[in-house]
């Protein structure tokens, strides 16, 4: 069904043979204890007990519990409750977090898998990052941890440790308690590298029980994260190149400016998106906690780097700012969020986003939004299986997206092409979008020297249609992976 399997490991409670039966006979005989005995107390200083842990327990639950990989087998590890940071007694400074993680790394990606070490933990220290995916352990309940998070979160990227994502709420937190800071909390975790979410005992942390306006709020955030994951990997694949992480300050954007540094409430996503999170309750009047009609909106200050123009992401061009400090008006629906003028943001279509799995299929299609503000520009969209080793061997694509003016008076031609290739790739009959916001209605539209007819209706393809009289959207003509396309507008 495209979901992944993974397991909460407590490792601190060593390993018991009733909990363990099918394991603990070669585990037993690696640490030379008797078949009989109950369990190992935990001792990862220790390298026997660290090799019985990672091949007589891990290995087998990692090789599919019975079946074969990937279908069967542990797809996530999540290393919980251990950090130790002074260091096991045996030896002095060793992380027991630390050393889990590096064995479970090569538990993912050993013994013939191919697959990526995926694993999630608590933070285990300076160079963890190689390893892991984190999460700030638990959360208590308040406007000011949310605060809190946001900034840890982008400030974590100086490390660089680029995957957070905290618990999204706890100590009889949830739907019932206080139904905005439950929905906000969840909105920053949308827009957060790793978004995760549960519940601890006799919460109520279930999305699909929020009254409204809280359940169409949290839920535009989900889709808006799903529709971005073609941007949100490409990121991630250039972190792992670069070490630049896809969430950051905005002091990467101006280092040597001082406001850049008095942003704890806002930071980058990628060269092309600005995002602040509220973390503050709406006023005039406030949202009610359990249901009844939106109302009142919060006050967001946010700073925006000198040298470009940026405009408002969720409203197209209706906001411009070139530089200096703003306050953006949100209501409960709203997370503020400014696009560079002239940016490409790929994006996957809204229909196809808002069904589950979709983070585990490969695309088969993408929508390339232009935002008003520059004569040309671009992007690129980095994809490969998602799940074995094949990209280090060059298995992956890139599909570049170009603009710039044409021959033609107020003409633009748009580029599309694609190079690369990986195992399951959809190689023909992927549908592109072209949408240009806030943009004059065309005279002429072309795709290879095709005439396109303009359509009231948008999504047919090979058409254009026009969306709310301010955005042209093109569906382009399905084409083969490897040849190129140019769509010209006039």
């Amino acid at each position: 069904m495209g979901l992944a399997l993974g397991m909460n490991l407590h490792d601190g409670d060593g390993v018991q043979q009733k909990d363990n039966p099918g394991a603990w006979p070669a585990f037993a005989a690696a640490l030379g204890l008797p078949a009989n005995a109950s369990g190992a107390p935990f001792a990862i200083g220790e390298r026997a007990y660290a090799d019985a842990l990672a091949g007589a327990v891990m290995a087998p639950l990692m090789a599919g519990f019975g079946g074969a990989p990937p279908e069967g087998g542990l797809d996530l590890c999540w290393t919980d409750w251990q950090q130790g940071f002074p260091g096991v007694s045996s030896v002095p400074g060793l992380v027991p977090t630390a050393i889990l993680n590096h064995y479970r790394f090569y538990n993912c990606t050993g013994s013939g898998r191919g697959t990526r070490g995926t694993l999630h933990s608590r933070y285990a220290g300076r160079g963890d990052h190689r390893h892991t995916s984190h999460f700030g352990g638990d959360v208590d309940e308040s406007w000011a941890s949310l605060q809190f998070m946001i900034d840890f979160t982008k400030t974590a990227a100086n490390a660089p440790a680029c995957w957070w994502g905290h618990e999204m709420m706890r100590q009889g937190g949830g739907i019932n308690q206080n139904s905005e800071l439950f929905v906000r909390t969840n909105q920053f975790g949308a827009w957060s590298p790793t978004f995760t979410s549960w519940g601890n005992s006799g919460e109520n942390n279930f999305w699909w029980n929020m009254p409204e306006p809280f359940a169409s709020a949290m839920r535009g955030s989900l889709l808006d994260r799903q529709r971005l994951l073609p941007l949100r990997y490409t990121l991630a694949a250039h972190a792992a190149r670069t070490g630049l992480c896809p969430i950051r300050g905005m002091h990467f954007a101006a280092p040597l400016h001082p406001d850049a540094y008095a942003t704890p409430g806002q930071y980058l996503l990628g060269l092309d998106l600005i995002v602040a999170p509220p973390f503050a309750p709406v006023s005039d009047p406030p949202i009610p906690l359990a249901g009844g009609a939106p109302g009142g909106v919060v006050g967001v200050r946010m700073w925006v780097p000198p040298g470009a123009t940026w405009l408002d992401y969720n409203d197209g061009a209706a906001r411009s700012v070139a530089g200096g400090w703003i306050t953006y008006n949100a209501s409960i629906s709203v997370v503020p969020v400014l696009v560079r003028a002239g940016a490409v943001v790929p994006t996957l279509p809204r229909a196809y986003a808002a069904v589950w799995g979709v983070s585990a299929r490969n695309y088969d299609a993408l929508v390339f939004t232009v935002f008003p503000g520059a004569p040309s520009g671009g992007t690129a969209v980095y994809e490969d299986d998602g799940a074995t080793t094949g990209f280090l061997r060059g298995e992956a694509a890139n599909t570049s997206f170009a603009y710039g003016p044409s021959g033609g008076k107020g003409c633009t031609a748009y580029t599309l092409a694609t190079r690369g290739a990986y195992q399951g790739m959809i190689t023909s009959g992927r549908a592109y979008t072209v949408e240009l916001v806030a943009a004059p209605a065309p005279t002429a539209v072309t795709q290879n020297g095709t005439p396109l007819p303009e359509k009231a209706n948008e999504g047919v393809p090979g058409t254009w249609a026009r969306r709310g009289g301010v955005t042209t959207v093109v569906s382009l003509l399905p084409a083969e992976t490897g040849t190129d396309v140019e769509l010209v507008v006039c």
